[in-house]
């Protein structure tokens, strides 16, 4: 007796009503003629998998849970329009076949066709297995990719089983010219995203637009592939921090040194500017066309001129001071004459000097990060200091490459930069370089000062013990 679930079929099974009422041997001649064309065959292959459609919702039935069943109250017509329902129906079959449920008769007075052996024809539509898989896997993607056609053609040829579909889902609505640029970027290396790559990836790699990929081309090169060993987290800080092209052209070979989703959001946070209607004024005046694109400029732009060689050194870092130039950038644009001039000077003699030894917890020491509610020194006044502290007998360059980047000296630094205020307040101290000069040569400032030299001398016997 057959199995309530048992799914069966042989040659005879994608007959029509018309082979069916035919003698033996013309019902043989005429599905001989039947399989020799492809519209023919495909006829008999729904044949078939009409029969064995109730079979499958059976099977459904007893193996899923209600709530998860996809089968159920669809008919025949209604499952081929439908991706998820296809993919169930394969699923299905392939488990009734690995458990012996399914009985593939290939031809008559032949033995049941061995699992796995998806290469033999089948006389019931005179395809093997793994085209009739395919079969049903293009129907899928043509409904998946139904309002992104170009992406289809881009992407059919990965989809080789039921199990690449829930990964087609899920690049359906990814910009086909960005995957075009992805295929090109990494060559044979695109299948990888198909194959290897876990859904959290995929589901951070669909926003891709055409422009980050073809920028990200531009700027790593021989290293494109690298992307492949991005997190999610740091693809999708890529993708929302950086909305035109510009952003990444400014930054230029410098995108390599940014080694965290924070660092990049951070430098996505720095202003950029549409300035469009301003070149196309300038265009038409001078008697050319307009744009086709937006065009913008940026403060990555601006700053990188100002910094010079030294921009990179900000990556090495964190994001907190990529921050901070940030809002330097933006009080640099806001300001204007020979007070500009002066202040792209200061952040260029911090940047040439200090850039390199200072910690985000140092610059927040010296009153750097603008904070509500707290009086700031200027920059000038932040560069004498540093100053001072860099000529101070018992500190200098080798204080600067070591002990004053831990939070002990910031901490010292800070009590510095409040008694400094309340000698301003009392009037006690008038210009920036008075600064300069009172920390080298007096000892106003020695009960914060003293620290910071034993601080440097700890280091330097620790130094001389290893």
């Amino acid at each position: 007796m057959a199995h309530p679930l048992e799914i069966a079929f042989d040659e005879m099974s994608g007959d029509g009503v018309f082979l069916r009422l035919l003698p033996g041997f013309l019902r043989r001649f005429g599905r001989s003629q039947a399989l020799r064309l492809r519209r023919l065959r495909e006829a008999r292959i729904l044949r078939v998998a009409r029969n064995i459609y109730p079979s499958l919702q059976a099977l459904e039935e007893a193996t899923i849970p209600p709530e998860q069943r996809v089968l159920a109250g669809q008919d025949f017509e209604a499952v081929l329009r439908d991706h998820r329902a296809i993919e169930r129906g394969l699923t299905l079959f392939e488990a009734a076949w690995q458990s012996g449920l399914t009985r593939i008769i290939p031809k008559a007075g032949t033995k049941p066709l061995a699992y796995n052996d998806k290469r033999s024809l089948l006389g019931a539509c005179g395809m093997s297995l793994q085209a009739v898989e395919q079969y049903f896997l293009h129907r899928a993607m043509t409904h998946i990719f139904a309002e992104n056609p170009k992406a289809l053609e881009k992407l059919s040829k990965f989809a080789q089983d039921r199990t690449s579909l829930p990964r087609m889902r899920m690049l359906a609505s990814m910009d086909s010219l960005a995957i075009d640029e992805l295929q090109r970027g990494l060559g044979r290396r695109f299948a990888e995203i198909m194959s290897a790559k876990n859904e959290d990836y995929l589901a951070a790699l669909r926003h891709f637009k055409a422009f980050h990929v073809r920028e990200l081309r531009k700027l790593l090169l021989g290293d494109f592939a690298l992307i492949l060993d991005w997190q999610p987290d740091f693809i999708t800080a890529v993708i929302d921090s950086f909305q035109c092209v510009e952003q990444f052209r400014d930054l230029g070979e410098c995108f390599l040194d940014l080694k965290t989703p924070e660092m990049i959001r951070a430098l996505g946070r720095w202003e950029k500017r549409d300035i469009t209607d301003k070149i196309n004024a300038q265009r038409v005046k001078a008697g050319k066309s307009k744009l086709k694109g937006r065009r913008f400029e940026t403060d990555i732009g601006a700053m990188r001129k100002i910094m010079g060689m030294k921009f990179s050194t900000m990556f090495e870092r964190d994001e907190n001071i990529i921050d901070a130039f940030g809002q330097w950038a933006r009080l640099i644009r806001q300001t204007e004459g020979q007070e500009k001039t002066d202040l792209i000077d200061q952040v260029q003699i911090f940047t040439k000097r200090y850039l390199g030894f200072t910690t985000w917890e140092m610059m927040d020491a010296l009153t750097m990060i603008n904070r509500e509610g707290r009086e700031c020194l200027s920059f000038v006044e932040a560069n004498a200091i540093l100053e001072g502290l860099w000529m101070k007998n018992g500190l200098g360059s080798a204080f600067f490459d070591g002990p004053f980047q831990t939070p002990q000296a910031a901490d010292a630094v800070r009590g510095l930069v409040s008694d400094y205020f309340e000698m301003k307040h009392r009037g006690s101290i008038k210009g920036s370089t008075e600064i300069t000069k009172i920390i080298v040569n007096s000892d106003l400032f020695d009960r914060r000062i003293v620290p910071l030299i034993r601080l440097k001398r700890a280091a330097q016997e620790a130094q001389e013990k290893v």
